[in-house]
């Protein structure tokens, strides 16, 4: 990660902005925004994909650059998983104004934030597999109303199968169909 990773790069350094109740985010007064610490070219693909503010902190503290992430479209290439997220369950207002703060693609007061509150969709890319690991861990932890999945039934399973999660069959057959 460089310079170049960034379409901003502000004057801010991750030690004088305001330490949050996470470890990877700190708040800027200025822009009254979260920032996110990014440690590898996944979290900055992510902190892409949800269009944070994020800082590069090097263990020795040398070229720290906080800013705007390039967005890049990325062309399909084989092996990457087709990626969407949606609400799994209702949200209050105040909780929606705090997800705006550190999900801004998602919660935009606009087109996206409408279909997860319907209960739809949102389309969020093609994403290699670490970059789904990384944004399943990060709802799991922080935004645990939102859930990871493939955007179609072939998706899915691949997600599914990255996470771990396991998958159940029932099949119509094995059904009691005794009546009463």
């Amino acid at each position: 990660m460089s310079r170049c990773d960034f379409a901003f790069i502000c004057d801010k350094r991750w030690f004088d902005l305001t330490p949050t109740d996470r470890d990877d985010a700190r708040h800027c007064g200025d822009c009254d925004q979260p920032v996110f610490r990014v440690d590898g070219d996944v979290e900055m693909n992510v902190a892409r994909l949800l269009r944070r503010c994020a800082a590069v902190v090097p263990d020795d503290l040398t070229q720290v650059f906080v800013g705007y992430p390039i967005v890049h479209h990325e062309p399909l290439v084989p092996g990457l998983i087709s990626t969407g997220v949606r609400l799994v369950e209702a949200v209050a207002d105040a909780r929606v104004a705090d997800l705006r703060r550190s999900l801004r693609a998602l919660f935009d007061n606009g087109v996206n934030e409408a279909t997860l509150l319907a209960g739809d969709l949102v389309v969020l890319g093609n994403l290699e597999q670490d970059a789904v690991r990384v944004l399943a861990d990060e709802f799991y932890q922080h935004a645990p109303e939102l859930l990871v999945t493939g955007t179609d039934t072939i998706s899915s399973v691949d997600v599914d199968l990255v996470l771990g999660r396991t998958m159940r069959f029932i099949d119509p057959l094995d059904q009691d169909d005794s009546t009463p």
